[in-house]
């Protein structure tokens, strides 16, 4: 059984190795998506954060929906970037319209509460729709709202 060093070791040289780092710099879009993750970590520090905002911007730009939706979450809880609801939301939009359904979920809370959006139930509701198929937080708001969730291919009935 690996102790947490080896566990440390092996996430390093998977996530930190050179050839990553090298895929990255060249423009790699998962390269620079898992480089961003690797610097993200709980234990991060305010440069190792930097570090992964610069990634994931990268990656973001060239379309990748998860670093797009991780910019979205940096900047809605001001995590090495200031806190914007209205850059949270326009990143979070991004994401939810190439198909990330973490990213919907979140909108639609956004545009439920009017953070960095105008209130809108409707388009809530739309965005909460789309994250459902993955996500038992956008189910449990739907039914909140008194709307029954559509079918899920992931998740159980009633979940």
């Amino acid at each position: 059984m690996l102790g947490v060093e080896g566990i440390e070791d092996i996430i390093e040289r998977e996530y930190f190795s050179p050839g990553l780092v090298k895929k990255a710099f060249a423009g790699d879009v998962e390269a620079q998506y898992h480089l961003a993750w690797a610097y993200n970590t709980k234990t991060a520090t305010p440069a190792q954060r930097a570090e992964a905002t610069y990634w994931y911007l990268q990656s973001a730009r060239q379309g990748h929906s998860q670093s797009t939706c991780a910019i979205g979450e940096f900047y809605l809880h001001g995590i090495a970037v200031p806190q914007s609801d209205r850059e949270a939301a326009y990143w979070f939009r991004k994401s939810a319209k190439k198909g990330n359904s973490w990213a919907a979920y979140l909108l639609g809370e956004m545009y439920l509460a009017g953070r960095g959006v105008k209130a809108d139930k409707r388009e809530a509701i739309r965005w909460l729709k789309q994250g459902s198929d993955l996500y038992r937080e956008a189910r449990q708001r739907l039914r909140s709202l008194g709307i029954k969730p559509p079918p899920s291919q992931f998740l159980p009935e009633g979940a």
